[in-house]
């Protein structure tokens, strides 16, 4: 994992520890489909421009669309590629 997304996620955990919440609800999460698709739409592009600048597989990139979880990494990567912070890209609710 880049430098980058490891500060993301580091931030991102911190920022959750300083609210008392339980740390293992960061691990998993699930990606705003309708946000995504947006900023996907915005820059024309499909999942695997997606995929190849985020580093994971088509069929990761796929499971995200279909609303399945992922992990913080997960979401910190394709954060980086769309060039957003991963607080936008994360189901209302959930961060």
């Amino acid at each position: 994992m880049s430098g980058k997304a490891l500060t993301i996620i580091k931030a991102y955990v911190y920022n959750k520890k300083e609210a008392n919440i339980n740390i293992l609800e960061w691990f998993e999460m699930r990606i705003d489909r309708v946000r995504l698709a947006a900023e996907m739409a915005k820059r024309e592009w499909r999942d695997y421009h997606v995929a190849k600048l985020a580093g994971i597989s088509r069929s990761t990139m796929s499971a995200v669309r279909g609303g399945k979880s992922i992990k913080t990494e997960t979401a910190g990567k394709i954060a980086i590629a769309l060039n957003l912070p991963v607080e936008q890209l994360v189901e209302k609710g959930k961060v």
